[in-house]
């Protein structure tokens, strides 16, 4: 997800849906899919084209040997 030149991560399960952000200006941005919470990151204020990423976002998906 893209937000203000910065890139977040969202739930695997979440990736190509339409998403909703909320930014409260106190450091906290919140993801919203179908108004149910998915995820919530760390604003990132430093610079643009940064990436904050949760790890947890992506445990369940499968590696395939190809």
């Amino acid at each position: 997800m893209s937000y203000q030149g910065n890139r977040y991560s969202v739930p695997y399960q979440y990736i190509g849906y339409l998403v909703q952000i909320q930014d409260d200006r106190n450091g906290i941005l919140r993801i919203y899919h179908d108004n149910s919470q998915i995820a919530e990151h760390v604003k990132i204020n430093a610079s643009l084209y940064q990436v904050a990423i949760n790890k947890k976002h992506f445990e369940g998906i499968r590696r395939t040997n190809s």
